[in-house]
């Protein structure tokens, strides 16, 4: 079973070669990065879209930090949108992946917008699905310190909101589509 360990978790991940016989042989795949959301794992929330990416592209899925085989949390700090993209940063660099396609969905979206915003030489392209775009803590966090530092995180999220919806459509323009 594949695990890497960092400081936050010991992590577990999938890793699904394409299917080479869809495939032209001097293809090189790209590698698409699949972030789950929160409750979820990959299984759970792209179970769907998996025979469709398997067909075109080698396919990365971690459990994140707190779910499914990874170890899980006992408590959830500030900063763990953070923290899951230093996991994701760490898995990357120890399969010598160098940029990937990032498709995340709810809380794994607000993860790949972070990943996208910290590491863009990491990312090729982007689509999230149920990110939101923004957390309104003025009303429930009195501390000046824990609003600037929401507010700040958010506004990396904020800048690449605007982005995904364009990369979900070139992301989803490569995938073979089932007539209705």
């Amino acid at each position: 079973m594949p695990f890497l360990t960092t400081p936050a978790t010991t992590m577990y991940y999938d890793i699904v070669e394409p299917d080479i016989t869809s495939m032209p042989l001097s293809a090189q795949p790209q590698t698409v990065l699949l972030i789950h959301g929160f409750g979820g794992t990959p299984t759970s929330d792209f179970g769907g879209q998996l025979p469709a990416l398997r067909g075109h592209y080698r396919v990365i899925a971690p459990h994140l930090h707190g779910y499914g085989r990874s170890t899980q949390r006992s408590s959830y700090a500030l900063s763990f949108y953070r923290d899951d993209v230093a996991d994701l940063v760490a898995l990357l660099d120890m399969l010598e992946i160098e940029k990937v396609l990032v498709l995340g969905f709810s809380d794994g979206g607000i993860a790949g917008l972070l990943l996208a915003a910290l590491h863009p030489q990491r990312v090729i392209a982007l689509a999230v699905m149920g990110a939101q775009p923004t957390i309104n803590v003025g009303k429930s966090i009195n501390s000046p310190f824990l609003t600037h530092k929401f507010a700040s995180h958010l506004s990396l999220i904020r800048m690449f909101v605007l982005f995904c919806s364009d990369a979900y459509l070139r992301l989803n323009s490569k995938l073979p589509h089932k007539p209705a």
